[in-house]
């Protein structure tokens, strides 16, 4: 099982400036989002803060997803 997992993931360090880009441009997003629908979401749901909470959510979960495939080989994907 351990020398089956090995052909599936890729050894080393993954782009740390990638990351913080990735990070970043996220951030800005969700700020921005959360700006424009602040006023929409308080009239409309119990919460101001409704889909800030989602975003944040898919954001969170799009980056840890984004760092296990990092990890996959590439051949794998052929």
């Amino acid at each position: 099982m351990r020398n089956r997992l090995k052909n599936w993931i890729e050894p080393g360090a993954f782009d740390t400036g990638f990351l913080l880009i990735v990070i970043a441009l996220l951030t800005i997003g969700v700020v921005m989002m959360f700006s424009a629908s602040y006023v929409f979401a308080s009239y409309y749901t119990k919460t101001p803060y409704y889909f800030f909470e989602r975003q944040a959510l898919f954001a969170v979960a799009g980056v840890v997803l984004m760092l296990v495939v990092s990890h996959i080989r590439v051949t794998r994907f052929k």
